[in-house]
């Protein structure tokens, strides 16, 4: 996070996961992201398939304001 905000000037980072995915939304969650919404259909999957994905971002001012 230090080198996305810090050293490459990026302003937003953003994770998306598979609805149901636990394991993997539990990361944004732990990291302090915040949860904007349900992406629908939003990753094709093996066998022609669609499924939901949550989308968590972070913004640059909301790191630094948080001591990092």
């Amino acid at each position: 996070m230090s080198f996305a905000f810090e050293e490459m000037n990026i302003n937003r980072v953003q994770i998306r996961c598979a609805v149901g995915n636990f394991p993997s939304k539990r990361i944004p969650q732990r990291l302090g992201f915040h949860f904007e919404g349900i992406e629908r259909d939003g990753e094709l999957l093996t066998g022609n398939r669609f499924t939901d994905i949550e989308v968590y971002s972070l913004l640059k001012n909301e790191f630094i304001s948080a001591g990092h």
